[in-house]
């Protein structure tokens, strides 16, 4: 059987084995979307010339997650495949407190190719949390995420530099933004505590258009917060929204700098790897407060 067949016999496993499972993110993404990205990510490593790695990233959850046997693995896609799948599973009779210890005690002495798939497997989560996190993830939650992810793909050493450099790169556009307070997992709390930010820099001051720099007075996290209304000149029922997106002191900075001028279209593209707070008061509805990943939408206004 040669390589196309064998990988897209694993995918057709693979996809079948998780027909029902979802990423935990907001999102709900099928949860073949993480196996096929690690598959990825070790095809780019290893440059397509370990196949046995890459169809053991598309099955590097089935034991753990679907409990698929060994033998069943072996009997599909070889002993090496079954045994790299096994050097990643977990015990999931082992609280989890302990299985997430044991990652970072164990994993220095598994194979190179086994770490690989570790260092695949983080660099895909760390990408899920920065795009769709949990919706009950607040940001003491992420950092505890990403500090023990930091220790697991340490432990691993340096077993190649293309992987530990997406692992970085996802690490470091994930520094998550917030605390408790400002970054609460409920959108209705979350929108309440924000009336107490200060405000740092009023940008855009039109009668229906406001877009500000607002900062969480605990910990000191900048937002750039767009109001718009749009009026109804009819009966006056006024549709309102609000959008509250995280940004850096460099960025907050930045778009001080550009005052009235503040450019649109880069705050936009931040919006579409953030999370960001939704406020919403359409036409003769109810308002509501959610929390929104990776989009952003400067809203129709007068």
């Amino acid at each position: 059987m040669n390589d196309i067949l064998k990988i897209s016999k694993a995918l057709d496993f693979a996809a079948k084995k998780h027909v029902n499972q979802r990423r935990k993110g907001v999102a709900q993404e099928p949860y073949i979307n993480h196996l096929a990205e690690v598959s990825l990510l070790l095809a780019e490593a290893t440059k397509g010339k370990d196949v046995n790695l890459v169809i053991a990233g598309l099955l590097h959850d089935c034991r753990e997650d679907q409990n698929v046997p060994y033998e069943e693995l072996v009997e599909h896609f070889g002993k090496d495949v079954a045994d790299l799948v096994s050097e990643v599973t977990d015990d999931k009779t082992l609280p989890k407190p302990e299985r997430k210890r044991l990652q970072v005690v164990n994993t220095p002495h598994k194979s190179d190719r086994a770490k690989m798939l570790k260092l695949a497997d983080k660099t895909s989560n760390l990408r899920a949390i920065r795009s769709s996190p949990p919706h009950d993830w607040d940001a003491q939650r992420k950092n505890e995420y990403f500090a023990w992810a930091k220790e697991v793909v340490a432990s691993c050493g340096n077993v190649n530099t293309y992987l530990s450099e997406q692992f970085n790169e996802a690490h470091k556009h994930l520094g998550d933004f917030g605390c408790s307070k400002c970054v609460q997992a409920d959108a209705e709390l979350a929108h309440e505590a924000s009336g107490e930010f200060l405000e740092i820099a009023r940008l855009i001051d039109e009668s229906h258009f406001i877009i500000r720099i607002i900062q969480c007075p605990h910990c000191r996290q900048s937002f750039v917060s767009v109001f718009a209304e749009l009026i109804d000149w009819d009966d006056g029922d006024d549709s309102q929204s609000r959008i509250i997106l995280p940004v850096t002191d460099k960025e907050a900075e930045a778009f001080k700098a550009q005052g009235e001028g503040v450019d649109i279209v880069q705050l936009t593209a931040l919006g579409q790897g953030r999370q960001s707070l939704w406020w919403i008061w359409p036409r003769g509805s109810t308002p509501a407060a959610m929390w929104k990943t990776g989009q952003f939408f400067i809203f129709p206004h007068d």
